[in-house]
């Protein structure tokens, strides 16, 4: 196998080398592509490490096609059906992330640091997520007492 052009590792200091002005762009895309992909595996896009190594890569990795920062706080810049994906995956693995132990600020940080990094949201994206997340739990509740009342 060739060397990366764009990488270096050097195993005895347990690092990774920047070697291009290509290569932070580059990393940011593979990382939020894997993250925010299409199928927005929960596995990447709730993993906190995944969060914390893409928050680490330099000013100016991110793609410019990004909504422009700041936005106003009440704007919904991001696609509805996509927002609605991540509460889904947030909703579907709850109870390994401890969701419903969180109060709904610490599950707001969640949703910013965590669940839509590299990406920054609004009070109201944010709010649409955990919005969903509770209307996927009333859902649930539903399904669950259709079922006693079906049974009885």
């Amino acid at each position: 196998m060739k060397p990366s052009k764009h990488f270096a590792y050097d195993a005895e200091a347990g690092t990774l080398r920047f070697l291009t002005p290509q290569a932070a762009p580059l990393l940011f895309y593979w990382l939020s592509r894997g993250k925010l992909g299409e199928h927005l595996d929960p596995l990447m896009v709730l993993n906190e490490e995944l969060a914390a190594l893409i928050a680490l890569l330099p000013d100016g990795a991110a793609p410019s096609r990004l909504p422009p920062r700041p936005r106003p706080e009440t704007e919904i810049a991001y696609a509805r059906e996509f927002l609605a994906l991540l509460a889904d995956r947030i909703f579907t693995h709850a109870g390994a992330l401890g969701w419903w132990q969180m109060d709904r600020a610490a599950q707001a940080a969640f949703v910013r640091e965590v669940a839509a990094a590299p990406y920054s949201l609004t009070v109201a994206e944010t709010d649409f997520i955990l919005d969903g997340v509770e209307a996927a739990l009333f859902r649930a509740r539903q399904a669950v007492d259709a079922a006693r009342g079906a049974g009885e």
